[in-house]
């Protein structure tokens, strides 16, 4: 019988997901686990506890466990197990073959050649075909980003999600634009922000991460607000990163988040 599209790209997802949040040799020793059961239902949370003695691990599988058996409970052991792996050395193989680029703003030197944090932004942002995610302390308007972003979410139908500081949250610690930044960007199809509310937070603390990540195989890793003087002007420093399991694994630790309702959507 024909596997609905859906169904197939949900257990797809689940797949990569797990393989991007955990070390591969967990990976592989629930690969092991899975093909000595007789069905799925059969793996209960004191057999993973057992096999895999490591919390944020084991409850990871066990969610992906519960997950795979409501959308597809008819699946064998033996076949998950085969999709685990051949998406874990399709992974191995793109780490691999990771390429990983120097990002900089400020003066250059005549001795190393840099990529410059406006041009890397603006790539990383051209380069989403799917999902874009863009997480900043700071965030004022930039006018070519702010245009990229616009014909991604209106022309590729890429599923933007800015993750974003606010002064209310912060405690009155950040003071910035925010989301008024892109606030016209907010009724455009396809763009969500989040924020990390007060109440999630440690005391004193704020969401000062800067990372932009497309389709989880292009990721700028950077100490670069998402500002015009932090793409142009300041001294900023960071990586991108092609390929491999950083992007994937940074894309999922943020959605994990989105879904766990750490960051939540900002309503209007």
């Amino acid at each position: 019988m024909a596997v609905e599209p859906d169904i197939s790209n949900k257990r797809g997802e689940l797949i990569r997901t797990l393989v991007a949040g955990l070390p591969p040799s967990i990976v592989q020793r629930f690969i092991v686990l899975l093909r000595d059961q007789p069905s799925l239902s059969a793996l209960t949370r004191s057999r993973i506890m057992r096999e895999i003695p490591v919390d944020d691990a084991c409850e990871r599988i066990v969610s992906f466990v519960r997950s795979f058996d409501a959308i597809a409970p008819d699946v064998s052991p033996e076949s998950i197990a085969l999709g685990i792996e051949c998406s874990l050395e399709t992974a191995q193989h793109d780490a691999d073959e990771q390429k990983i680029d120097l990002v900089w703003t400020g003066p250059e030197s005549a001795s190393v050649s840099v990529r410059r944090s406006a041009a890397a932004l603006l790539e990383v942002i051209d380069t989403a075909r799917s999902d874009l995610i863009i997480v900043s302390f700071a965030a004022f308007g930039i006018p070519d980003a702010h245009a990229a972003l616009e014909h991604a979410a209106t022309q590729r139908g890429v599923q933007v999600s800015l993750i974003l500081e606010s002064e209310e949250d912060s405690g009155g610690r950040f003071r910035s634009y925010g989301t008024r930044a892109f606030s016209d960007l907010a009724q455009t199809p396809g763009v969500v922000f989040y924020h990390w509310p007060r109440e999630r937070r440690p005391p004193g603390a704020v969401l000062h991460a800067k990372a932009v990540v497309a389709d989880g195989h292009l990721a700028l890793i950077t100490s670069a607000n998402l500002t015009e003087y932090a793409v142009d002007s300041n001294i900023e420093i960071g990586l991108l990163v092609k390929g491999g399991l950083i992007p994937l694994r940074l894309r999922a630790h943020l959605l994990s988040l989105v879904e766990s309702g750490e960051f939540v959507k900002v309503t209007r």
